[in-house]
């Protein structure tokens, strides 16, 4: 796998409030702006406190196979019901012993009104 260096960021920022649904997709290329056939790899999405680098939460994502490049994550009210605040997050993809990390972004967090 070969991808471009990844800048701070480059992902649209995203903000909602806590306990609710979140689906995320990713389109993969390469560094040539080739699609990357996601296909043999396992596709996982990361998410830490904004300047931690310890995963608070880890999703395994689905490659539907159309387009072969897209991998999707689906996150359930559950997995930030008790979450706020700022946090960043990657699309991880693995294939053999290679580990990718094409892309990272910021999401904020608001807490649900009791």
């Amino acid at each position: 796998m070969s991808f471009s260096l990844v800048t701070a960021c480059d992902l649209e920022q995203v903000s909602f409030i806590a306990g609710t649904e979140q689906e995320f997709t990713f389109d993969i290329y390469t560094s040539g702006s080739t699609a990357m056939d996601l296909g043999g790899s396992t596709c996982t999405w990361e998410m830490a406190r904004y300047g931690s680098g310890s995963a608070i939460l880890t999703k395994n994502a689905t490659v539907p196979g159309v387009p072969n490049n897209r991998m999707q994550v689906i996150l359930a009210p559950t997995d930030t019901a008790t979450l706020s605040g700022k946090f960043i997050h990657q699309p991880v993809i693995t294939t053999g012993s290679s580990v990718a990390r094409p892309s990272q972004g910021i999401i904020q967090i608001f807490s649900q009104i009791s």
